[in-house]
């Protein structure tokens, strides 16, 4: 890994996969928040200043992950987003992204504990 993890940038792409069902519920927030202070502890005011800044932008779900995979291995990116998204249930949307994204990442959803896909 090359670059640093940036932690707005990770947290609009763990945005991306829960926000496909149209909706970020509260619960998809607050594993969203949890799996971002696991690399690098934030406030919460900064961590829900880039969920507003997510909401401002019309980047693809495949265009922020592009922006993170130097970040931190791709396995360790995906599962961050599989945990909030799956946080209160995985839509089929939220699922197809997640499958897109680990398709790009030549993973195997079938790797990931605990999924519901």
């Amino acid at each position: 890994m090359s670059t640093k993890p940036n932690l707005e940038k990770i947290t609009k792409l763990i945005a991306s996969v829960c926000a496909q069902d149209e909706i970020i519920s509260s619960t998809e927030l607050d594993a969203s928040f949890e799996q971002v202070c696991k690399i690098k502890k934030v406030s919460r005011k900064k961590f829900d200043e880039y969920i507003d800044k997510f909401f401002d932008e019309k980047e693809s779900v495949e265009e922020y992950f592009f922006n993170c995979m130097d970040m931190m291995p791709n396995h360790e990116l995906l599962d961050m987003c599989r945990i909030a998204a799956t946080s209160d249930g995985f839509s089929l949307r939220e699922n197809y992204a997640f499958i897109k994204l680990c398709r790009l990442a030549d993973e195997d959803p079938e790797t990931f504990h605990d999924h519901e896909i």
